[in-house]
């Protein structure tokens, strides 16, 4: 893919050499790492996860997206660097549902090719159930 094909698959990154203000710096950030990778094959993701990048730990992936799996893989890094999860310890939880949550508060109402509304909003309505950190009244 080109550079334009790639950029078009970002929400975030828009193909800047700098980061723009006003736009969320993290995403931005791993998604421009994203397409330098598939340019140049050279990971600069700021903070990896050795053992999600080999596929050890599987990216989870939500039916529908058509987000590619490799900035999928990068943008669930990000996740798990949010979450302060070292690295060797992705496993001692599951990061499934958070993940998804994750992905439909930062993605679902993107006009981008990265996710499909409706496919993507239909998948998430199946996993919408309390987080185990919302307080019930």
């Amino acid at each position: 893919m080109s550079k334009e094909e790639l950029i078009k698959q970002c929400l975030y990154y828009n193909g800047e050499t700098e980061y723009p203000k006003g736009n969320n710096l993290g995403f931005w950030l791993w998604e421009k790492c994203w397409v330098e990778y598939e340019l140049t094959g050279i990971d600069d993701t700021p903070y990896r996860y050795p053992r999600v990048c080999s596929g050890e730990v599987e990216t989870p992936v939500p039916e529908g997206v058509k987000t590619p799996p490799r900035l999928l893989t990068s943008l669930f890094q990000y996740y798990l660097a949010c979450r302060a999860v070292r690295p060797g310890r992705e496993l001692e939880e599951d990061h499934r549902e958070e993940f998804f949550r994750f992905l439909y508060d930062y993605y679902s109402e993107s006009n981008k090719v990265a996710i499909d509304d409706d496919q993507y909003s239909s998948i998430i309505r199946a996993h919408l159930v309390p987080s185990r950190y919302e307080f019930k009244l």
